[in-house]
């Protein structure tokens, strides 16, 4: 029986079906922060004299008891109880409709979704932080004259470490992103019941401590209506991650051929032929590009289902709770594959320098006229009508010293400074998440003594 029947409804069982679709397999992940939010919820009906200490003490237990079966994946969601929610409520028995006091399902979910995306947060901030570190000491060995490119085509000097470390501050760039999104969701919506607020004496500020939250959802039908936007802006997180390791993956596919190799992959990251028994597919890298633009489509997906949406809670933001699931699964993956691919390749020095051709020092011979006073358009136009006119040996051998400014292929430093900043982002992050796990470890403890 559905929680909301009043015994009269006959539902068509197709309809059903087409409604609940695979929702229940999402909710399924969902079980550890709707018990959660149900103690923080619990304990502030108590104090608000909404529900008595026994019954509050039932409602504990029931939700610990919930806990430890989730744990060991043994709290099998019902489809015939409908969601999440309602399945936890059966579960607890009678004491069970004491608890949905004060709430809707439409609050329940936007909390659990909440929870479940912090969480999700500090896994994905842990692998970027693993990758940075990897990149800086891969970076360690890669101080070697290579072409730089644009267009595919030769551009100028740089260094492979240069090149490794300029994915590491991408990578710092979707870490300070991931800061933000973390304050976005960082909102208690829990007490905006149905997305208009109650006639009982609710406390969200109860909520908000119990939670770890750092502020309130103020207007009760905007913590509802942030549904479809909050999985909108993490997606387009997931998507920018995806965005950077794509360009890593289809770079080193190319520095990977024969043609180019400047450098080599590992047999733990690469696959054969059926029939070709010299093939090293960089099947991985590959894969992770298509991903890429899947995870871009689940963010496209989520971002047209949620425009144009009215106001309050509508069933066709249910679809958005799936897609956003896949694309976090998608990016971990993806970030352990390219950790993987980078810690394990070999460097090929000589290959880079013998690569670095004469005409790669054009731009550099152009600025030495500049500096011996012609200016620049009438330098430019000097070597590239006779690129091997002009020949500063000097130049070539010494590049590298040439460019040692903040950020250029020369900068040593550069891994250092980066590092500085990488430190900076995750002391940040480690009291934010130190927060929500102690309020998290908090709230199961004060379950398990009932």
């Amino acid at each position: 029986m559905k929680i909301w029947s009043k015994g009269q409804e006959n539902l068509n069982s197709k309809i059903d079906d087409y409604c609940s679709g695979n929702d229940i397999q999402y909710d399924q992940v969902l079980v550890k922060w709707d018990a959660v939010g149900s103690i923080a919820h619990a304990l502030m009906l108590e104090k608000q004299g909404l529900i008595n200490q026994e019954e509050k003490q039932k409602i504990l237990k029931g939700l610990s008891l919930v806990l430890e079966l989730d744990n060991s994946e043994k709290f099998v969601l019902d489809k015939d109880k409908e969601d999440v929610h309602t399945n936890i409520e059966f579960f607890l028995g009678e004491v069970g409709k004491k608890l949905h006091t004060g709430r809707s399902r439409n609050d329940q979910i936007a909390l659990d979704m909440k929870l479940y995306m912090k969480d999700q947060l500090v896994e994905l901030a842990e692998l970027i932080v693993n990758i940075c570190s990897t990149l800086k000491e891969k970076s360690n060995d890669g101080w070697c004259i290579m072409p730089g490119y644009t267009h595919l085509q030769k551009a100028m000097p740089t260094t492979f470490s240069h090149y490794l470390l300029s994915y590491y501050e991408l990578l710092l760039d979707d870490l300070e992103y991931l800061i933000k999104v973390w304050e976005i969701l960082d909102k208690n919506p829990l007490g905006a019941g149905a997305s208009f607020g109650s006639l009982l004496n609710i406390d969200k500020d109860i909520t908000k401590e119990k939670l770890g939250f750092s502020n309130l959802e103020y207007n009760s039908l905007k913590a509802i209506g942030s549904r479809g936007k909050n999985e909108t802006i993490f997606l387009s997180l997931l998507q920018t991650i995806m965005i950077d390791l794509s360009k890593i993956a289809q770079d080193f596919i190319l520095f990977s051929t024969k043609e180019f190799g400047y450098i080599n992959l590992s047999d733990q990251v690469t696959t054969g032929s059926s029939i070709m028994p010299q093939k090293k597919n960089a099947d991985p890298l590959e894969i992770l590009k298509a991903k890429s633009v899947i995870v871009s489509g689940y963010q496209n997906i989520v971002s047209n289902i949620s425009t144009g949406m009215a106001s309050g809670y509508n069933s066709d933001i249910r679809e958005t709770k799936g897609l956003l699931m896949k694309g976090i699964d998608i990016t971990k993956q993806s970030l352990e594959v390219i950790e993987i691919v980078v810690s394990t390749l070999e460097i090929n020095k000589e290959k880079m320098k013998h690569s670095c051709s004469q005409e790669l020092f054009a731009t550099d011979f152009a600025s030495i006229l500049v500096k011996q006073g012609t200016p620049f358009r009438e330098a430019y136009k000097q070597i590239g009508n006779n690129i091997g006119g002009f020949v500063d040996q000097k130049v070539i051998e010494n590049n590298l010293d040439y460019k040692k400014g903040k950020g250029e292929p020369g900068d040593k430093e550069m891994a250092t400074v980066l590092a500085k900043k990488l430190e900076l982002f995750y002391n940040e992050l480690e009291i934010k998440k130190h927060k929500f796990n102690k309020a998290v470890e908090e709230l199961i403890s004060i379950a398990k003594v009932c």
